[in-house]
């Protein structure tokens, strides 16, 4: 989602993403902007993470979402079905250009088996049929 935002009109799939660095599951922010910024000190820590760090994807959409955003989200990865998707959704619910398909793969943060990733992406690589068509093809839905 981070990238998709200077790429209006397209296809942002997202995969159970980090959609808010503030609600569960716990993100370790302040290591990553220590190691990928040789962030040495309190103030330095601050500016660098205000500068580069923007914690709710959401705010990068103000006025509703720019491409059709495609959520695939396993419904038994507790945390980020409650702590991620369900606040997103909550955000974006009256914007049809979100799409949620949620499975039921395996507990926890499990990868999505490549199967159902063939299956989105050959749907969506049919160029004969809208981006939204090819979504509810791939049993997506708007929610």
């Amino acid at each position: 989602m981070n990238f998709g935002q200077y790429f209006p009109e397209s296809v942002i799939v997202c995969i159970n993403p980090r959609l808010h660095l503030g609600t569960s599951p716990d993100a370790d922010v302040a290591t990553y902007v220590k190691k990928a910024f040789r962030v040495e000190g309190v103030t330095e820590f601050k500016r660098y993470r205000k500068q580069f760090v923007t914690e709710n994807v959401a705010s990068f959409f103000p006025e509703g979402l720019t491409s059709e955003v495609a959520i695939l989200q396993n419904d038994q990865d507790l945390e980020y079905y409650e702590g991620q998707l369900l606040p997103f959704v909550a955000e974006f619910h009256d914007d049809s250009r979100l799409w949620v398909r949620t499975d039921s793969i395996g507990e926890g943060h499990v990868p999505y088996p490549k199967d159902t990733i063939h299956e989105v992406f050959g749907s969506l690589s049919d160029t004969s049929i809208t981006p939204g068509m090819a979504l509810a093809r791939a049993n997506f839905v708007t929610p």
